[in-house]
């Protein structure tokens, strides 16, 4: 049985099996946009970008996208918030970061979610969700007065012209629907 504290992302057929919490359990499994399934439960949702960068990726991102652990990407971090409350961590992580990549046009994001831009992409490809368990230390650039806490975290590629785009999304412990 996978252990859900490790470091490791399984496949969600397999890690289904875990102990989700089944009020989280169709938000970590559900394939639209989160964005906007946060809107219609909280409303109005803020988004702080913690970090946007040409940076080494994690090992296990550098892994999932077949780079050398040497190699640079683009990585943005930002924090979903309703009213204040931290509710999702998410990284974005693209190589191949130049102007002829056809996700160049996402460093000029700002504060706007990711998923207002790649729900509205015609023919968007998108990987089945890898899933895990980390604590809240373990994501880069998170502030959080909870390091030790644990969260439940997806991940997919998304593809646009065969360019990959890697995305965390890490359910922060005040999450609560």
């Amino acid at each position: 049985m996978l252990n859900p504290f490790s470091h490791h992302w399984s496949p969600m057929r397999l890690f289904q099996r875990l102990l989700i919490p089944p009020l989280l359990k169709p938000w970590l499994l559900d394939k639209g946009s989160l964005t906007e399934k946060l809107r219609n439960q909280f409303g109005d949702i803020e988004v702080e970008v913690l970090s946007e960068c040409l940076e080494t990726p994690m090992v296990t991102e550098s892994m999932q996208l077949g780079l050398a652990t040497d190699e640079k990407a683009w990585v943005r971090c930002v924090c979903l918030s309703a009213e204040q409350v931290p509710l999702i961590y998410a990284r974005t992580v693209i190589p191949n970061w130049q102007p002829n990549n056809p996700w160049y046009q996402l460093k000029q994001l700002g504060n706007r979610p990711l998923g207002e831009v790649l729900f509205q992409i015609p023919h968007l490809q998108r990987t089945p969700f890898e899933l895990s368990r980390h604590r809240c230390e373990y994501w880069p650039h998170l502030k959080t007065d909870s390091p030790q806490a644990l969260t439940f975290a997806r991940r997919s590629i998304f593809k646009q012209q065969q360019a990959p785009l890697l995305l965390t999304e890490a359910f922060l412990t005040p999450f609560k629907v």
